[in-house]
């Protein structure tokens, strides 16, 4: 029995296809390509788990049911995104995104949810009931685990500790709201700081990476943003920490 995973982030599309014991067969991706029309990321969405089948050598009829990361907030009975801050997409069913290429049943949740418990079933949280996922990338997301289970709170939106406010009147965030941790600690924001340290407008987080490589002329504004940007982290882990117990504390990112 195949299963079929895709993680929709805001620089990437990535698909991979699983054994019934969870072993990765195939993996494949392409760029989200953020700033397009929505309907041309969600034909790429389809696309990319068409691709990964094909990859493979299996057809979509092969595939007994897929699941979805979403950088937002869900409804999981509608299969829907409800909110998708980082990508401009709100309300989108995906389950008719995948119609009429696959048949099989379709699933969502928010992207850190599924990175949690991943770690937790498969990966370095094995032999915990309780922990905290937190998910570096373009934004920053949460995934709370209890006893074995997410923890998805009051209409599926707990765990969005990206949009806890940690500085009053601060920062414009794209959710609408000024000051959340994400606007000081995700890979956007340290692209920001970089940019706005260096005056300096064509930069991403390969750039960075590569400035910090080579030790040229751009790697003291980096240093100074990522400095930064670690105290923000530690700093929040630390109350998260303190808040929840948990046996087990993740982070994972940054990527392109």
């Amino acid at each position: 029995m195949i299963r079929l995973g895709i993680d929709l982030g805001g620089t990437n599309i990535a698909a991979g296809l699983t054994d019934e014991t969870g072993k990765l067969l195939c993996r494949h991706s392409n760029p989200t390509g953020v700033g397009r029309a929505r309907e041309e990321i969600l034909s790429d969405i389809c696309r990319t788990a068409a691709e990964v089948c094909e990859q493979y050598g299996i057809s979509a009829d092969d595939v007994a049911s897929i699941g979805i990361g979403v950088p937002g907030s869900v409804n999981k009975a509608e299969c829907k995104m409800v909110f998708g801050t980082n990508l401009g997409m709100n309300q989108v069913r995906f389950e008719e995104v995948f119609r009429p290429t696959f048949t099989c049943p379709v699933y969502i949740d928010n992207d850190a949810n599924c990175a949690a418990l991943g770690e937790c079933y498969g990966g370095a949280g094995i032999g915990c009931k309780s922990m905290v996922m937190v998910t570096l990338g373009t934004g920053i997301g949460g995934g709370l685990v209890f006893d074995g289970h997410i923890f998805s709170g009051c209409g599926d939106v707990a765990g969005e500790i990206g949009h806890m406010i940690i500085q009053v009147d601060g920062e414009p965030c794209n959710c609408g709201k000024r000051g959340c941790w994400e606007t000081y600690a995700s890979a956007s924001a340290i692209i920001r700081m970089v940019k706005q340290a260096m005056e300096e407008q064509d930069i991403g987080s390969r750039q960075i990476r590569e400035a910090l490589r080579n030790m040229n002329d751009s790697a003291v504004a980096v240093k100074g943003a990522s400095q930064d940007m670690a105290s923000q982290n530690k700093a929040i882990v630390q109350e998260i920490t303190s808040l929840q117990h948990s046996s087990q504390m993740m982070s994972q990112g940054m990527n392109d």
